[in-house]
């Protein structure tokens, strides 16, 4: 076996102040899981260097080797999932894994309103699941422009349909966090 290397990592700081891990890919490289194992290793003693308290991890989607290892030995899961057939198989798999690894859940839905049918079984799954159900997100351009903008997509729209469910839902989970510690 020969090793290779399949990315970069790299840190740095938000404009909030927070610690941020992250790695690059290289050019077809595959990715195994290693590099987010690395990535995840170095925001636990960053974290343990600046005492802080939540470690939030981006994930990949699915259940690869990366999501694996992304959601091995975390306290929480949020799901976002999208009203589509293959974003429904997508999630159903990955709250099998997460069920498996015994780690509680919550689903939101991003651009709820393309498909309100499927909307309404993501909420249906995520229930019959023990999972909690954080709401629906409709589509909106609010979020490109955020990105666009280099900044929060709370920062950059006024639909109440957006920020109530992104609010109650950083909300409850550091609530829930709380409960944990």
């Amino acid at each position: 076996m020969v090793e290779r290397k399949s990315g970069d990592i790299f840190t740095g700081q938000s404009r909030f102040d927070s610690a941020i891990v992250y790695a690059e890919l290289s050019i077809g490289a595959e990715n195994s899981g290693k590099l987010s194992t690395q990535v995840r290793r170095l925001a636990d003693e960053i974290a343990e260097e600046k005492d802080a308290e939540v470690i939030i991890i981006d994930g990949p989607p699915g259940v690869s080797c990366p999501a694996i290892a992304a959601a091995t030995g975390v306290n929480y899961i949020l799901f976002v999932s999208e009203p589509t057939l293959s974003g429904v198989s997508d999630l159903e798999r990955a709250m099998e894994m997460a069920r498996k690894l015994k780690i509680p859940s919550g689903v939101l839905v991003n651009r709820a309103d393309i498909n309100e049918v499927l909307s309404i079984q993501i909420k249906e799954i995520a229930i019959q699941a023990g999972s909690d159900f954080w709401g629906a997100i409709p589509l909106s351009s609010d979020f490109v422009r955020a990105v666009r903008n280099g900044k929060t997509v709370l920062e950059e729209t006024d639909d109440e349909r957006i920020t109530s469910v992104l609010t109650q839902t950083w909300c409850s989970i550091l609530e829930r966090f709380q409960k944990w510690q």
